[in-house]
């Protein structure tokens, strides 16, 4: 079993191509969270009953409890 089945090109240069994906990533943590401290801000500790986000518009609506 010294021999794999799928051998790699040696004359091609593989590179890791993940940025797009951590940017997007990233973006999408960056932007919950800051609804989610919006949220603390507006409606309180208690916090919101409900949060819709129409991200056409760029409106937030928070139901507080």
């Amino acid at each position: 079993m010294g021999n794999s089945g799928v051998l790699a090109d040696s004359s091609v240069d593989y590179d890791a191509k993940e940025a797009a994906i951590i940017v997007a990533a990233t973006a999408w943590v960056i932007a919950i969270g800051s609804v989610a401290i919006a949220a603390l801000m507006i409606c309180g500790w208690k916090g919101a009953k409900s949060v819709v986000i129409d991200w056409l518009h760029g409106k937030a609506t928070f139901m507080c409890r």
